[in-house]
Formats: structure tokens, sequence, C-alpha cells
């Protein structure tokens, strides 16, 4: 039985993420929407890992990670291609984002 005091906020936007990046990848028509999409929310993630950059991180990390299985769930069921161009958009976002949020 699951305890509803052992559940903590990170673990409930996980999985909302989770169900997010999966709805978001099953409404893109196309592929090309469908790196747009990564590349976005990657360039939402890096602006709020720059945010907090002075708190601890983890949970943004688990919160991001979450939202790209979501991604790659979709894509794996969609076929959309290969499943490592997902993973290095998102990541590109992320860095570009946090280093012109860095700049100014």
């Amino acid at each position: 039985m699951i305890n509803i005091k052992s559940i903590n906020w990170v673990d409930i936007v996980s999985i909302f993420m989770l169900i997010t990046g999966m709805i978001l990848t099953f409404l893109s028509p196309s592929m090309i929407i469908f790196y747009i999409i990564c590349l976005l929310s990657g360039t939402l993630f890096g602006r709020l890992l720059y945010k907090t950059k002075n708190t601890l991180q983890f949970k943004y990390y688990l919160i991001a990670s979450a939202y790209l299985l979501g991604l790659l769930v979709g894509n794996f069921i969609k076929s959309y291609g290969l499943y490592i161009w997902p993973i290095i958009i998102f990541i590109f976002g992320i860095i570009i984002s946090y280093k012109m949020t860095l700049k100014q």
C-alpha cells in the first residue's frame, strides 16, 4: 500500500512531465515538428537550470529526464527515426539556452 505522505512533489511533477512528453509526441504531425518540440523543451529546461543554479538541482534533472523519457517513449511508438537524435537535440537546447542566459 502506498503511503500518501511519502510521495514527494518531484515524483508527481515527473509523472506529469512523462505523460506530457508522450502527449506532445503523439500530437506532433511530423518528425520536424517533433524535433522542434525537443529543441524548445530543451531551451526551457536550460533556463530552469540557470535560474536554479545555486540550489540543489537533482530534482530538476529528474523532472527533465522524465520529460525526455516521455518524448522517447512517444518517439518509439510513432517510429520517428533514430532514438539518439531527440536526446542530442534536447541536450543541445539545454546548453544553448544556459549559455545564452549566462551571457545576459
